[in-house]
């Protein structure tokens, strides 16, 4: 029994590899192919990118004497690595799978099921240390070769791997706990992922900073790290320092035994805990009022319920709307140094003072562009569009409902983008006005386009959503297509400035824009709503 369910779990963490989970199909063998090799030049990517900061690190302190704390503090690395990788695979792979409550219905006993999905744990967790551990072996030998030492470092890999299981199955505990009381957890999903991207840049863009601080001061680290004992001793172990490395694996086996002990403890009653338990719930009475509203206002309710319930939807056509409202934000806390900065530019080139404004507005229609909110909202109805096509509403006002979402989600970060950007700049009234009317304009097109579009281009047979979201024509349109209008804009300009000040080129800018708007609205509202009526 036991190997069967080793099997099934392995073959689980590997289906990927021979079934598209988009359309529910096993993969052609050279689909399989294909997608191994897409991740094994994925992952030695990753590797590579570890390599250079563990040879970074390793060139700068093994030769200073401090080779315990180079392995102490890229082990600390990989063990973050490894936790942040495996953690929600805990929760989806051992507290939430799909067959649990079918294994635990079986004569298996609980603890054999819960063995064997921390195994497939473990090997998640190793597979990302790896990636991690294994470059930093590598640069270690380069810079200071030894047989034990090899052999200690591969040890204290396989120990890394049991902490990095107790620690991620501990997270993955509290996020099941955290779920199984949430009702809505699609701002939760966004927030984090968010904060990881936030987390991944401030670490890509300041990571030189911090090596050179670890070589500044590596005489204080040292010191510093000495205290932290099962640090210290994962750094003496991996130069070769066999009571520190038997220290390390008691330290690890001590730490799994705990974990699997408190795991079946709590295993069948977070599994089979019922979801939502815990959650606010409405007391519906009959004395209740219900507020009445007309169809386009429930229309415009139910957008927003979509988009909102959405992770997917809103992370890959909503991120724009973040990084405009950042863009503002750190306009105005920067607000000198960007002043500064223009002042330096204009020295040596004049012309851009007077093409400020343009600037401006091209900066704001990039960022706009990456709102594509209307492109995939009519795909996203998917077979129940019969629904919406069977209410006593007109097709328009359907329509209608997706582009409003679209302009409420996108105009106040425009408008408080361009604004802000103008107050930074310091630029007039009427050319601010200006710029500010041309940003709307230009989202308004955007969504115009997008549910044009996707009218002419609906994909209504999905199996996930994320293929009308990521993978759709109309989607991919607008945010190159609206990178493209920003570079015309901009582009035009600097070929008629000798003949057209700013503030009129943003004046004929805005008619154009406002004409296309107007033509895309006429035609969504006449053969849009047709077109929609007969999907």
């Amino acid at each position: 029994m036991l190997k069967a369910l080793l099997r099934k779990q392995f073959l689980e963490l590997n289906a990927f590899y021979f079934q598209n989970k988009k359309t529910g199909k096993n993969r052609s063998k050279a689909g399989t192919i294909g997608f191994i090799i897409l991740y094994i030049v994925l992952f030695v990517y990753l590797a590579f990118m570890f390599f250079m900061l563990a040879q970074s690190l390793a060139g700068a302190l093994i030769p200073m004497g401090y080779g315990w704390l180079y392995y102490a503090l890229m082990g600390l690395v990989a063990l973050a690595f490894g936790v942040f990788g495996s953690v929600f695979n805990t929760y989806a792979g051992l507290y939430h799978a799909k067959d649990n409550e079918l294994l635990l219905a079986m004569p298996i006993p609980p603890r054999r099921i819960l063995l064997v999905r921390m195994l497939g744990v473990y090997a998640m967790g190793m597979l990302y240390t790896c990636i991690l551990m294994v470059p930093t072996i590598v640069a270690g030998q380069l810079n200071a070769s030894g047989v034990w030492p090899l052999i200690s470092q591969i040890l204290l890999t396989i120990l890394l791997g049991l902490v990095v299981l107790a620690l991620t199955c501990f997270l993955g505990w509290i996020v099941a706990l955290i779920a199984a009381r949430l009702k809505n957890k699609s701002f939760i999903t966004v927030i984090l992922s968010l904060a990881l991207i936030v987390l991944y840049y401030v670490i890509y863009f300041r990571v030189n900073t911090v090596i050179r601080h670890i070589t500044e001061h590596a005489e204080q680290l040292d010191s510093g790290m000495r205290k932290l004992y099962p640090i210290y001793a994962f750094g003496r172990a991996a130069e070769g320092d066999a009571l520190s490395l038997l220290a390390f694996a008691a330290i690890a086996l001590v730490l799994t035994a705990l974990c699997v002990w408190i795991m079946s403890r709590s295993f069948i009653r977070i599994v089979t805990m019922n979801r939502g338990e815990g959650a606010k719930k409405t007391d519906y009475r009959t004395q209740t009022v219900q507020k009445a509203s007309g169809a386009p206002a429930a229309l415009l309710r139910r957008e927003f319920k979509r988009f909102t319930a959405s992770p997917t939807y809103m992370l890959n056509c909503g991120l724009g709307l973040v990084l405009l409202l950042a863009a503002a934000v750190a306009a105005l806390i920067k607000a000198d140094a960007v002043r500064g900065a223009v002042e330096r530019v204009a020295q040596t080139m004049p012309g851009l003072i007077p093409a400020l404004p343009v600037l401006l507005c091209g900066a704001v229609i990039l960022m706009a562009a990456l709102n594509p909110i209307s492109a995939p909202s009519i795909s996203l109805e998917g077979k129940t569009i019969w629904i919406l096509q069977s209410l006593p509403v007109n097709a328009s006002d359907v329509l209608t409902a997706k582009l409003r979402m679209h302009l409420y989600l996108c105009a106040g970060p425009t408008l408080l983008c361009a604004a802000a950007l103008a107050f930074v700049l310091r630029l007039d009234f009427s050319v601010a006005v200006y710029a500010a009317v041309l940003s709307l304009l230009a989202t308004m097109l955007f969504g115009s386009l997008g549910l044009a579009l996707n009218l002419l281009r609906p994909n209504l047979s999905w199996t996930n959503e994320t293929v009308p979201i990521k993978q759709s024509m109309p989607v991919v349109v607008v945010i190159f297509g609206g990178w493209f209008i920003a570079g015309a804009v901009v582009g035009l300009y600097f070929l008629l400035r000798k003949f057209c000040p700013a503030q009129y080129y943003l004046l004929g800018c805005i008619v154009v824009f406002a004409l296309l708007c107007r033509l895309l609205n006429g035609w969504l509202k006449r053969s849009g709503a047709e077109k929609f009526a007969s999907l």
